[in-house]
């Protein structure tokens, strides 16, 4: 198991959770204080609290945790309570657990537990001294964890596989949208079979939007995720689009929907916090092979001479990712002082052609500079065409523009750099804590380690693990 931490700003908290963000390793933290022993929690039946998932043995006692959190938290963030004494961070195993004044306390071992009960009220008093103190050094901000979205999509980002939203709202039929109507809502873009629900979609989206991402609604209630059959579906009396695989997930649906809902909803969240993605910013820029924009003609010519003038390798400066290259020192020392006035619109793509949802190569020489924005265009025709009607143009591509970046756009791919062996091993299995704590190399256990930055770190303890987990910068 890892020990993983939520991320934000003050103040902070410190959990103890599995690779899968499961908090007491699934175990139900309400069956403690119910049935005083560890049981077993039921996949179908989680909730999300401080970035970690529980889960829980009833549908009652998830509703008793959802009411009160707090209560049925474990102590020092399901950590070892013996090792919080000794101001260490320790993993704990859910089935070593003490009930004390109606808090739940984990230990690592049966040792660490007799410890702990020999002197109960002074480890208690020293364990709630300690604990404020790791959380500062160890935890992380408590603040709502990052919006995660979780969109079943084509692999060109297309939702429903281009099935309209709102023609199962209105028309409560499958109807198949086309790409001369579509809009962008978060990661994903959607087809619709008219303007006008493109423009219903527009002005409200959460109403049109499938239930749980689109994915199929039955299995959502099982606590899992599978695609769907465009055509079998369900429309709640609230007016929700709910999706099925297959004919029978729909019949089961129907035969209990009320509580398939009431399953499929409370389970959501889980699922988003399991298998959901964080939004990535995604850029869509017109380069040559060798990362070169406009072709390597000078940006700022094109505002102050009025003309396509090629640049020179000797005047030359990165931006987004590219290189622009000037006619002088001049034109160079204009665009780096404010590139974002220089850059070309529609990321250097033909502005017409992203007018009509489309992207196109473009002629250098096809240009026009207007309100302060630089637009390129395909040919003289396209260039005419955007001019006979400037305004209508400009904004019909600022509308489609969205859409074809998430379709055509790539997400920033920052790079790493680590010397890593067979299997990803990092230090040769080398334990990194060992060189600071021994000051000597020690080879790590196989069954000891943590994955990093795409490598793979062996320790020779559980100890030296938890302390990289905890501050990987610090021993990397």
């Amino acid at each position: 198991f890892r020990d993983t931490f939520v991320m934000g700003s003050e103040p902070k908290v410190l959990v103890h959770k599995t690779d899968e963000g499961l908090a007491i390793q699934g175990f139900d933290p309400v069956a403690f204080f119910t049935h005083a022993r560890a049981g077993e929690g039921d996949p179908i039946l989680n909730a999300v609290h401080e970035d970690a998932v529980y889960r829980f043995a009833s549908a009652t006692n998830r509703d008793l945790f959802v009411a009160s959190p707090a209560k049925y938290t474990p102590v020092m963030g399901g950590y070892c309570a013996s090792a919080v004494t000794k101001m260490a961070i320790k993993s704990s195993y859910p089935t070593i657990f003490w009930m004390h004044e109606g808090r739940l306390f984990f230990f690592h071992s049966d040792a660490a537990y007799e410890e702990w009960a020999a002197a109960l009220e002074d480890n208690v008093a020293q364990a709630d001294d300690n604990w404020p103190k790791l959380v500062e050094k160890f935890g992380t901000s408590s603040a709502p964890a990052p919006v995660r979205w979780l969109t079943n999509k084509t692999d060109k980002a297309v939702a429903i596989q281009g099935y309209d939203p709102v023609a199962y709202v209105t028309e409560k039929k499958a109807v198949q949208g086309t790409e001369e109507y579509s809009a962008v809502h978060e990661d994903a873009v959607y087809h619709f079979a008219s303007q006008e629900n493109r423009n219903l979609f527009a002005a409200d989206p959460k109403k049109y939007l499938p239930a749980f991402g689109g994915f199929c609604g039955y299995m959502a209630s099982l606590n899992t995720l599978k695609d769907i059959t465009p055509t079998c579906f369900d429309v709640t009396v609230l007016g929700r689009t709910v999706l099925m695989h297959n004919p029978k997930a729909l019949e089961l649906w129907k035969a209990k929907k009320a509580e398939n809902m009431a399953k499929a909803t409370g389970n959501w969240e889980g699922l988003v916090f399991r298998f959901g993605s964080a939004p990535t910013t995604k850029t869509l820029l017109n380069k040559t092979e060798a990362d070169l924009a406009l072709q390597g003609y000078d940006a700022v010519a094109y505002f102050t001479q009025h003309t396509a003038v090629h640049g020179s390798p000797e005047f030359s400066a990165m931006h987004q990712g590219l290189t622009y290259r000037f006619a002088s020192a001049v034109h160079l020392e204009l665009f780096t002082a404010t590139p974002s006035k220089y850059a070309p619109a529609f990321g250097g793509y033909c502005a017409y052609a992203a007018s009509r949802n489309a992207l196109k190569e473009v002629t250098p020489f096809c240009f026009d500079v207007a309100e302060g924005r630089l637009f390129l265009f395909s040919n003289e025709q396209a260039t005419a065409l955007w001019k006979a009607d400037e305004k209508g143009c400009l904004a019909r591509a600022e509308e489609e523009w969205p859409g074809l970046v998430v379709l055509h756009g790539l997400a920033p791919n920052p790079k790493i750099l680590v010397n890593k062996g067979v299997g990803r091993l990092a230090l040769q299995g080398h334990d990194p804590v060992a060189y600071f704590t021994q000051k000597k190399a020690v080879s790590g256990k196989p069954l000891c380690t943590a994955v990093h930055e795409d490598a793979v770190y062996r320790f020779f303890s559980f100890e030296n693990r938890d302390k990289f987990m905890a501050e990987p910068a610090k021993y990397v």
